[in-house]
């Protein structure tokens, strides 16, 4: 089975607004909304490196790499690959945003800000954005959760979170 890392970022402006992009599932084709991000690339030195690369690319923003906040593994039979994705917190965005990816660019059609009420009308990955993540104090993201594995679908949702200088359990 093919292995894959995915890192993406998690970006709320001064407005309480979430950048997220659009793409299309590989699967069904239905697009989903997503934190900017994308493979780790041979020209990555680390998976910061590559959450800045791929949000400059999908976005045209080039950001600050935070606190790693979620992981989430999930498996695609049907494409042979189990795949790990990891979500950072970014902050202080500078450049304009691109509605459009650069033509031939990755699976990203599009990025935009979200009002946290709109994340309850769109289909979102991961499902924790619309309203867990909001209900985290600021002090408490320091702690790393991991939201479960999906297989074929269906949700493992083993919620585990590790501070700092914590394990996971």
């Amino acid at each position: 089975m093919q292995q894959r890392i995915r890192a993406a970022g998690i970006l709320v402006d001064e407005e309480q607004r979430m950048l997220l992009v659009r793409e299309q599932c590989v699967d069904s084709g239905d697009a989903i909304w997503v934190p900017p991000g994308g493979g780790f690339e041979s020209c990555d030195s680390s998976l910061p490196d590559c959450v800045r690369r791929e949000i400059e690319e999908e976005t045209g923003l080039q950001v600050e790499v935070g606190q790693l906040l979620y992981l989430r593994e999930f498996v695609e039979p049907e494409i042979r690959r189990h795949s790990l994705e990891l979500f950072f917190a970014v902050h202080s965005p500078r450049g304009t945003l691109r509605d459009n990816p650069p033509a031939g660019q990755d699976l990203a059609k599009q990025s935009r800000w979200f009002q946290r009420e709109e994340l309850r009308l769109i289909n979102l990955a991961p499902p924790e954005l619309r309203d867990e993540f909001w209900q985290i104090p600021a002090e408490a993201q320091a702690r790393t959760c991991y939201l479960g594995k999906v297989s074929a679908g269906k949700s493992e949702r083993a919620r585990h979170s590790a501070g700092p200088d914590e394990k996971f359990g």
